[in-house]
């Protein structure tokens, strides 16, 4: 139960007229109809995909938030905010952190967002298709703030940042980060998907494609917006949004047991990993560990999904004490063949997503990667 007259949500860096958040509780499902829902794709989609997707409701610009586009730094005009690619009378915006431009790379898209607006008071021309593929912090507040349910100010910036980057407590974050929801799996690469019925059955909170008929994803992300204007009006959450808010808040107090207790190993190049043996029901969060371990440079987490207790994944994190020029994503330190189908940004990545090869020895992973930093750092 949310505290009445919190001083995080009540902020002055907030603006006093929040209205908005008693609109984000009502008209929550209104506003998730309104945007657009594409499936995430490891490698991001193409521009072509982009432009058919146009063509295919009639518009003329869509903005993609917070996912990889294949090869839009090559294509398209760089802007303060992302980049801007026209194909005759169609235009698309991409405003994503995931792109190989170190300055976006170190902000979250919520803030490039906010740098949008500051270019173009008014927003995005009301036709556009805002467009997002996943369920997390950045992805619902950067629509938020796109489709003008939300104002770009800083408190919002700050929020982001802590889901991506700094991992620190942030009642915005917390919440939407515990009611992520993620399209992820593609059952192409992994032939047991359940259904999207099993999936809602088992956990309805969390859902793990976009383009199933059923559309779980909606109602999910519902969940997040109708909450999050909760939150900003310090009302009582939803019973199933507190409790995933409470895993979170208890996963944090784990980790800080879990290295009291000597299970997250410190090797010689500034690596340090946790193996959890138990079979995990809920996310760990291992974000958490950046700001507990603050002499690290890499921090491995070795777990199972919750959905698949026999999947072994990593979860890397690119520790405080890392040099400016280590990136995870630059194939150096984790290359394809000692994890193959890992990505992400360059602090942040997993196999996750691919699920295409399970780690049989995260042991030896992690002394590999420890190995390899030590190269990047001679």
């Amino acid at each position: 139960m949310l505290a009445k007259g919190s001083s995080a949500i009540t902020s002055s860096s907030l603006t006093q007229d929040q209205s908005y958040a008693q609109n984000l509780a009502i008209n929550a499902r209104e506003i998730v109809e309104s945007l657009t829902l594409i499936p995430m794709i490891q490698s991001g989609p193409t521009v072509d995909y982009l432009l058919n997707e146009l063509d295919k409701q009639g518009k003329d610009h869509l903005i993609i938030l917070d996912q990889k586009v294949q090869g839009i730094e090559q294509i398209a005009v760089r802007t303060n905010y992302g980049y801007e690619y026209q194909s005759g009378n169609k235009k698309i915006t991409v405003i994503d952190h995931h792109v190989n431009d170190p300055e976006f790379s170190r902000l979250s898209t919520g803030n490039l967002a906010i740098e949008y607006f500051k270019a173009f008071p008014d927003g995005p021309p009301k036709e556009a298709l805002i467009t997002i593929t996943h369920g997390d912090c950045d992805s619902v507040i950067s629509a938020l703030i796109m489709k003008k349910q939300v104002p770009a100010e800083p408190a919002f910036g700050v929020a982001v940042m802590s889901a991506d980057h700094n991992f620190e407590k942030n009642k915005i974050a917390d919440l939407l980060q515990a009611l992520e929801s993620t399209p992820g799996l593609n059952e192409t690469v992994r032939s047991f998907i359940p259904t999207a019925e099993e999936l809602i059955a088992e956990d309805p909170l969390r859902a793990y494609r976009l383009d199933l008929p059923e559309k779980p994803f909606i109602p999910s992300l519902e969940l997040s917006v109708r909450n999050l204007g909760l939150l900003l009006a310090n009302n009582e959450l939803d019973p199933d949004a507190q409790m995933k808010v409470q895993q979170r808040t208890d996963a944090r107090l784990k980790w800080i047991e879990r290295i009291e207790n000597q299970q997250v190993v410190a090797l010689e190049n500034g690596t340090n990993y946790c193996i959890i043996p138990d079979k995990i029901t809920s996310d760990p969060y291992p974000e958490f560990l950046q700001a507990l371990l603050p002499n690290a440079k890499i921090i491995l987490v070795f777990h199972n999904p919750p959905e698949d207790f026999n999947f072994m994944q990593v979860r890397a994190i690119l520790g405080n004490a890392a040099p400016s020029q280590i990136a995870l994503n630059d194939g150096l330190l984790i290359p394809q063949d000692l994890i193959p189908g890992f990505g992400g940004r360059r602090d942040a990545g997993s196999n996750r997503r691919n699920m295409i090869s399970l780690v049989a020895d995260p042991k030896l992973v992690a002394e590999q990667v420890d190995s390899n930093l030590w190269r990047q750092l001679k």
